[in-house]
């Protein structure tokens, strides 16, 4: 036996989908910091709070 069945969001849920959607993709077209960069960003904030 097979059963179908559709999933409709309510309109908050849609309304908060697209929202997101939005937000992600400006987030892509933004600029990034390298691999080499957040590294030495974490080591920083890790020598700092072992500073305190």
């Amino acid at each position: 036996m097979t059963v179908k069945s559709s999933i409709h969001p309510t309109d908050d849920q849609h309304a908060f989908a697209k929202a997101l959607r939005q937000l992600l993709s400006r987030r892509r077209k933004g600029k990034f910091v390298s691999g080499e960069r957040m590294d030495e960003r974490l080591a920083a904030m890790v020598s700092k709070r072992r500073a305190n």
